[in-house]
């Protein structure tokens, strides 16, 4: 017996909790009167604090699960200097609130970006002894536009790839990168990690083909070096990453690539409606 808990990713999260036939989701569920926050009510709720503080959070954190995405983040930026949240499920106990809080009984207290590396640090120092699928991640959000355009970037390149495919190769290419076995993916199976995603684009842009083979060498020079830079700037936005050894390439952000139908509720966030991420989903499905 190791006495670790382990997640099955077979199953997704939603499946396994009751909610109505229209699946919605949003956290903070109230399992007694069914009332929970969407990102509309996230976005109201955050913006009413910061009107009543009459200024920025220092920090959001989510003892939530599956909340350390991209998505997530985009709502949460203007009003937040710093996010720290999952990447996976988190376990029912949440945050060991003791040793999370540790650095304030020093005389003098830790500014936020150091204490945002500390949450994330204390989280490896509860969950490790437990599990194997932890994750846990501080983002730097005052950095988040420059990886939104990036994704933007690398969304219109793979759109126009797919246009000019032969043989469905480049929407082969793109599922076997994101696929479950081949990408980091958490409990729910539409949440995969972007930059492993990034990296496996980058070791198969050689399955692209394409009818105009001139056009095919600059559009994959292009998309490269876009991965490239993406890869990078992911690198400063999240400052500290930690995740357990089932989930070793966990880089700290997620970002949704369902396989067949896009829920109701994605094209309703500010991040869908300003980036052409959903118009790469809504292509990649069709095609």
């Amino acid at each position: 017996m190791i006495h670790k808990l382990e997640l099955d990713r077979s199953v997704d999260f939603l499946q396994l909790i009751e909610r109505p036939a229209a699946d919605p989701r949003g956290i903070c569920w109230d399992d007694i009167t069914g009332n929970y926050l969407t990102n509309q009510k996230l976005e109201y709720a955050l913006t009413k604090m910061t009107e009543k503080i009459g200024r920025k959070l220092d920090m959001v954190v989510f003892d939530a699960c599956l909340m350390s995405m991209l998505e997530v983040a985009n709502i949460v930026k203007p009003f937040a200097d710093y996010l720290v949240s999952s990447q996976e499920v988190v376990l029912g106990p949440g945050y060991n609130y003791k040793e999370l809080l540790e650095p304030y009984l020093n005389p003098t207290p830790p500014d936020m970006r150091t204490f945002a590396k500390h949450i994330v640090t204390s989280y490896k120092t509860t969950y490790s002894k437990i599990t194997n699928d932890y994750t846990q991640s501080a983002i730097d959000l005052g950095k988040l536009d420059l990886l939104e355009q990036n994704i933007n970037e690398v969304s219109s390149l793979l759109i126009d790839s797919i246009n000019q495919q032969r043989s469905y190769s480049v929407k082969n290419a793109i599922t076997y990168c994101k696929s479950p076995s081949y990408c980091t993916h958490f409990d729910l199976s539409s949440y995969i990690d972007l930059a492993h995603f990034y990296k496996n684009l980058l070791a198969n842009l050689y399955r692209f083909d394409m009818h105009d083979q001139n056009k095919k060498i600059s559009m994959l020079h292009q998309l490269r070096a876009t991965l490239e830079t993406g890869l990078e700037i992911i690198k400063d936005v999240v400052i500290e990453n930690v995740a357990g050894p089932n989930l070793a390439q966990a880089s700290g952000l997620a970002i949704y690539f369902p396989d067949r139908k896009i829920h109701q509720s994605y094209k309703q966030t500010k991040f869908a409606q300003q980036n052409r991420w959903v118009n790469l989903l809504t292509q990649f499905i069709l095609t």
